[in-house]
């Protein structure tokens, strides 16, 4: 008789867990958006909002001490829905803008104090321009997620995370082995990319997300 034993396993592993891969984060990160009141779609819009962007730039230059880096990933345009018959130009409650993500450096060489220094600095300076916010026409409207500790090329870390993997699995398997049935992987879905969770300004813990089941091979 044919002794067979099957074992499944989501390796979708939270901070903290053996097989993650914890390291010390080298940049802040959040998102921003940045809207024109009073404007809809236009090409005197667009080019406005690139000016906002550059004096965002500079603005967190000057607070921090580091130069940022904008990546706007998205064009968000609104308008009244019950102004459609109505000219945009007309409309007050037109708005134009930009989404996207906002990096900070932040060396492995800083120590805590320098790096809550560089946290504290943006939270401010982005608290200070959401403040800012006016509901006027042509007034530029800025708004700011939560920032976060991370590390700028997850990926570089992929080959220990696979290491680890496999070394746990080749442990598991045989502990679970019975004698003369040995449990080997029949089916590994493959990673996908690095996923991060931040944990403090300190650590950030790196992880892949694997489905995988182990078998006694016929």
């Amino acid at each position: 008789m044919k002794r067979s034993s099957s074992y499944y396993s989501d390796v979708n592993l939270p901070p903290a867990t053996k097989d993650d891969l914890v390291v010390r984060p080298d940049l802040l990160r959040t998102t921003f958006q940045v809207q024109i009141v009073g404007t809809f779609a236009s090409q005197e819009a667009l080019s406005r909002l690139q000016q906002e962007c550059e004096r965002l730039r500079r603005q967190l230059r000057e607070a921090t001490g580091a130069e940022a880096t904008l990546k706007p990933t998205g064009v968000l345009l609104a308008s009244s829905p019950s102004k459609k018959l109505r000219i945009p130009e007309d409309d007050d409650d037109a708005r134009t803008g930009v989404e996207g993500t906002l990096e900070l450096p932040l060396p492995t060489s800083m120590d805590f104090w320098a790096r809550s220094a560089r946290m504290a600095a943006l939270q401010r300076a982005c608290h200070d321009l959401a403040a800012d916010e006016r509901k006027e026409r042509g007034r530029p409207a800025f708004g700011f997620g939560s920032a976060s500790a991370l590390i700028a090329e997850p990926e570089h870390h992929r080959g220990e995370l696979l290491r680890r993997f496999v070394s746990r699995v080749q442990e598991f398997s045989a502990a679970a082995s019975a004698q003369g049935a040995p449990l080997r992987v029949v089916d590994c879905t493959a990673p996908g990319p690095v996923i991060q969770a931040p944990i403090s300004l300190e650590a950030v813990s790196l992880s892949l997300q694997f489905t995988y089941r182990l078998d006694v091979p016929d």
